[in-house]
Parts: C-alpha cells; sequence; structure tokens
C-alpha cells in the first residue's frame, strides 16, 4: 500500500531558528538546520526544482556540495537516521532478509508524512542526546544543492552514503529523509568562527547516584589538578570508570582537546559534597595554583583553550535547566542563589571539604568577568 506523498507548502518554509554558520574565506553563509516547514514542525520537503525556487526568492541559493562540506567540517555530527526501522519492520511483519518486501514497503512510505515525522523526530532525539545547543549539523538527511544534485549523508570517517548524483534533476521528487539547507551571499559583519562544535565523549562513571533529576541550581566548576594535555580529560574519565576508581565523578571533564562526558545530566555526581543533589559539575584540566586560565598556548599551564571549549558546554547547561549565567559565590550558595559556582566557593559554604579549585581560594586566580564574558 502506498501512502500520500508529504510536500510542504512553499509559503511555510523559513530559515530554522539556528541561523547561519558563517563560511570561512568569504565564502557566504550556509543554514546550521536544513530549512524548516512552520506549518508541519518538520524539515522542509520540496522537490529540488521548488527548493531552488524558494531560495532564490529569498536572494539565496541551494548550497553546492562544497559549501555541504564546509558544514560538515565544523558541524555536530548524528549517524544517518535511516529507514525502514528493524522496529517498522518488526511492525508489518516484514523479514528484513525478504528484500523484495523491504524494498516495496519503503517504496510506499518514503514519501508520507509518517515517515518524515519519524525522521526528524530521531534527528532530534540524537542531537538532543548528544546535548546539542545549536551547533551547525551534518545529516539531518541528505540534501538538494545546486544544479540539481542530491548530496551527503556523511559516515563518521567522511565518506558519504549519497554521493553528488542527478538522479532527481527537474523532478518533482520529495522523500522522508532529503532536505536543504541555503546559503547566502557574504554580509558586512560577518564573522567565520573556526573552532569546531565539541564533540562529547561518553565514559561512564563508576560511582555516581542514578536517579532522575527535575531541576538543578548550580553548575560547579573544578580543575583536575593535572597539566594541561591533550587526553587527560579522556584518561581521567577512564580513572572514574575504571576498577579503581574513586569514590568520585563528575558530569563532564573539560581538556583542550576534547569533552568527555562521566555521568548524565538528571544523575547526580560526586564531586562537591554540599552542592551535588543540585548541582552539574565540571571537571576543567588544569590546576587551581598553577594554570593560568586566560593564556593561549599549547603549554601545560595555557588554560584558555580549557576556557574555549568549556564555554559552549556551560552555557548550553544553563540553557537545559534555566540557570542564571551569573556568578555565586559562598554567601549566594547559602541564600540559596542559583549560578554558576567553584568548588572552593561550595567548600567556603558548606565545609564538607577544603578544595579550592579551579582558581584558589575565593577564586582569586578565576576569571569570572572574562569566563562569564565568553557565555
Amino acid at each position: 500500500m502506498t501512502s500520500t506523498a508529504f510536500v510542504s507548502r512553499a509559503g511555510a518554509a523559513e530559515l530554522h531558528a539556528s541561523g547561519w554558520l558563517v563560511l570561512p574565506a568569504g565564502s557566504g553563509a550556509i543554514s546550521r538546520l536544513p530549512i524548516w516547514d512552520r506549518d508541519a514542525a518538520l524539515f522542509a520537503r520540496l522537490s529540488p526544482v521548488a527548493a531552488d525556487a524558494w531560495a532564490r526568492a529569498q536572494g539565496w541559493a541551494l548550497p553546492s556540495c562544497a559549501h555541504y562540506d564546509a558544514l560538515y567540517s565544523v558541524a555536530r555530527h548524528i549517524d544517518p537516521v535511516t529507514m525502514p526501522t528493524m522496529a517498522q519492520l518488526a511492525a508489518e511483519k516484514i523479514s528484513a532478509a525478504n528484500t523484495k518486501a523491504v524494498d516495496a514497503f519503503r517504496n510506499g512510505n518514503m514519501r508520507s508524512l509518517a515517515w518524515c515525522t519519524a525522521h526528524d523526530a530521531e534527528v532530534f532525539a540524537r542531537l538532543k542526546a548528544a546535548n546539542w545547543s545549536g551547533e551547525p549539523v551534518a545529516n539531518a538527511g541528505k540534501h538538494w544543492a545546486d544544479s540539481g544534485l542530491i548530496y551527503g549523508w556523511w559516515r563518521k570517517d567522511g565518506t558519504k552514503i549519497q554521493n553528488a548524483s542527478l538522479a532527481h534533476k527537474n523532478s518533482a521528487h520529495t522523500d522522508y529523509a532529503t532536505t536543504f539547507h541555503a546559503w547566502r551571499p557574504s554580509l558586512p559583519g560577518d564573522v567565520f568562527d573556526p573552532i569546531k562544535a565539541p564533540e562529547i565523549q561518553l565514559i561512564q562513571a563508576k560511582n555516581f547516584t542514578n536517579t532522575t533529576r527535575a531541576k538543578v541550581d548550580w553548575v560547579v566548576l573544578h580543575s583536575t589538578e593535572n597539566p594541561i594535555k591533550p587526553g587527560t580529560a579522556r584518561n581521567v574519565a577512564l580513572w572514574f570508570a575504571g576498577a579503581q576508581a574513586p569514590q568520585a565523578s563528575a558530569h563532564y571533564i573539560v581538556g583542550p582537546d576534547i569533552v568527555v562526558q562521566c555521568v548524565r545530566e538528571a544523575a547526580v555526581a560526586w564531586a562537591a559534597p554540599g552542592a551535588n543533589a543540585t548541582g552539574i559539575q565540571i571537571e576543567l584540566v588544569g590546576q587551581a595554583h598553577h594554570t593560568d586560565w586566560l593564556r593561549d598556548g599549547a603549554g601545560t599551564t595555557d588554560g584558555l583553550q580549557v576556557l574555549r571549549r568549556a564555554a559552549p558546554l556551560v552555557r548550553a547547561i544553563c540553557e537545559r535547566w534555566d540557570i542564571p549565567l551569573k556568578r555565586v559565590d559562598s554567601a549566594g550558595l547559602l541564600a540559596g542563589a542559583r549560578g554558576i559556582t567553584s568548588h572552593a566557593s561550595v567548600g567556603a559554604a558548606f565545609k564538607k571539604s577544603t578544595h579550592v579549585d579551579p582558581g584558589g581560594i575565593n577564586d582569586a586566580r578565576w576569571p569570572w568577568v572574562e569566563f562569564l564574558a565568553m557565555l
């Protein structure tokens, strides 16, 4: 049985709220996510001809394959969402080994609203699981490109499921997995941000409280007390996860090279007695008494790369949990103020530890003004 094809109304297509990614070397900007259908609350599904006409009507264009490659180079990667899934086949009592039946099922449903909805729901579920906070995204479908091409669906090794093809040029084709971005020319004031959205590795800590909190009040900053080197964040995470793990953990560990998540945000990590129950704990690779947190470089005491990687993480956490982007000192903690604090302040407030990280006693070496400005 063939389902009715879903096609977006061109007048409902619009730039997604995540906005534009400015590309390097004055090569314009590409939308961070595919074009949105505000009527259906899905990514827009238009034919290559209609998508091209819509983009041109805005004064924009469909991106070239080179533009999509530039997006991929800085984007948050999620694996391609392909259908039918095993669950869909099971629901229809179709054996995955019966390729003829699978192909018929796919061809009968690939343009349906149900499959478009399921595809986009899975894309956003994967982004949520990766703590997405508006960064550019690769693989929210394969995409219409300029000149009638279809292109995309990158694997993690950089190869593509869908190489550039003119198979649907000048056609009315739409399907659940084919979306499209927009490209616009450079504008005055455009600035390319070369910092790649940090990938977050998952290494589960051994010791934490496995619960589901409804509220978080604080982001608590720590330092690991290691010299700053690539690989340290991963090594600390492996220590938290190992057979000889300490009676401690953190939600995230941030190094100059990577962010590692060790405990899901709704669970309780063991890092700052007094602020564990309603705090999200972030360990920064560095040392309270030695790191120069504002110095750029690759030295073992140069902390700015760690802060650059930590800032978008902290901002995203605060957005998810509605935490104010402000400092909370020890007095504020005792008064019940919500915001961003340090292990030193937690220790001073609740008298359950003597730690002074990440910036020494009274946060004397921690650049609060500069770090909050980065958020």
